[in-house]
């Protein structure tokens, strides 16, 4: 039995909500508003962005939503996006309730109405594409530095956070502060206030040997079942470097991942199979000493056995199994897009 899952470059759209437009024309509510923006890169240029905010009603009526967006010309940037309550419970998103506006308005809708002098706090989360240039100096990051509002909110922190092995390249009397968090370097920034509808970016230049941006073009995972009941998978992926040159890539792969073969166009690329302990890591490059060059493209496979007692679940005795898999071992460095 063969199972066989096609993933590809993700050029992900929200979905147009059903939602009325934005409320501008009637009376605002009267909130005091707290945001924290925390930007975070990852090794291969994927950019998480994760928004806090802190929200008390100052008025009489109850508020149940609040407005927010970015400029319309970072939508095809974004590949996911999610909120979420201080408990983990999942919030509505509204998308696009303005489409005939520049910015890209959503509405995210509280679960519960808050009353006056009572707060609430939420964190939306997104991961971001292509946020990453190449320029003469080295790299740059340039983004809004706060969700925009259509109030003012009293403070906005912005912190943006680096690889380890970066620089940034700021100019004197530079208006961002360069620190470190826990071991890497980052940016930060305090606008105070936040200017309703305010789309002044956070732009983060910096130089780093450790920073790479790929571009997954394809990635496909074959998963064999034997009659035995083992496990055989197969993963080819397509890269693109749109960065520095790269030695060799970081692959991570499932749980309890033996017998691990890397193989290009030419054949086997190890002499003898490998069994990472975990967290199940192999480092894969080109065979050529020229290594992953900027602008080129590097295909490889990997094949690897799994313990079916960690994955194969019989359900009844006549032979029906469900199979437990996680599909995405590298969520964090790349974009996917799952097709079954």
């Amino acid at each position: 039995m063969k199972a066989k899952l096609v993933v590809v470059a993700l050029v992900f759209v929200l979905a147009l909500g059903m939602a009325a437009p934005l409320r501008a024309q009637n009376a605002q509510p009267n909130l005091t508003i707290d945001v924290t923006r925390f930007v975070q890169v990852g090794i291969y240029g994927l950019v998480h962005v994760g928004d806090h905010f802190i929200i008390r009603n100052n008025g009489t009526i109850p508020v149940s939503s609040i407005d927010f967006g970015f400029p319309r010309t970072f939508l095809s940037n974004v590949a996911n996006i999610q909120a979420k309550d201080k408990q983990g419970r999942s919030l509505t998103l509204d998308s696009d309730v303005n489409q005939t506006s520049s910015i890209y308005w959503m509405r995210a809708h509280f679960l519960q109405s808050i009353s006056n002098n009572q707060t609430y706090d939420f964190t939306v989360a997104m991961a971001m594409a292509n946020m990453l240039q190449t320029v003469p100096e080295g790299i740059q990051y340039n983004f809004t530095a706060a969700p925009i509002l259509t109030q003012d909110a009293r403070v906005a922190n912005s912190t943006f956070v680096a690889v380890v092995g970066t620089n940034f390249v700021l100019p004197t009397n530079s208006p961002y502060n360069a620190t470190t968090l826990n071991g890497s370097p980052a940016l930060y920034r305090q606008y105070k206030p936040w200017k309703a509808y305010s789309e002044e970016g956070f732009y983060a230049p910096f130089r780093s040997v450790n920073q790479y941006i790929l571009d997954l073009h394809s990635a496909e995972r074959d998963i064999i079942i034997h009659s035995t009941g083992g496990i055989s998978v197969q993963d080819t992926y397509n890269l693109i470097n749109n960065g520095i040159d790269i030695s060799s890539l970081l692959i991570t792969l499932p749980d309890g991942a033996t017998n691990v073969m890397a193989y290009d166009v030419v054949g086997a690329m190890w002499a003898t199979p490998q069994n990472p302990a975990p967290p199940y890591q192999v480092t894969v490059g080109p065979r050529y000493t020229s290594g992953f060059k900027s602008g080129s493209n590097f295909t490889f496979v990997l094949t690897y056995d799994l313990p079916a007692s960690e994955y194969l679940k019989k359900l009844d005795w006549w032979g029906k199994y469900n199979l437990t898999f996680g599909l995405l071992d590298n969520k964090d460095d790349f974009l996917f897009e799952m097709r079954l």
